[in-house]
């Protein structure tokens, strides 16, 4: 259980540091008229990131002895 929780931890971690770049991203470019690529990417990645914690997360049997 705990092997999964860390698991669950790390991606958890993942998502918010990506949540806090593409945040970041659209401050610096809020006064540009840039329009963002890259941002996209990063937003589609922290989506993935969230299927990915809830499937870590989910359930499963664990063996006591």
């Amino acid at each position: 259980m705990r092997d999964q929780a860390q698991t669950v931890s790390w991606l958890i971690e993942d998502r918010d540091r990506a949540n806090e770049d593409h945040m970041g991203m659209l401050v610096q470019k809020s006064g540009t008229s840039c329009a963002g690529g890259k941002g996209a990417v990063l937003a589609r990645f922290g989506g993935s990131l969230e299927h990915a914690i809830y499937d870590a997360a989910a359930p499963k049997p664990h063996p006591f002895t």
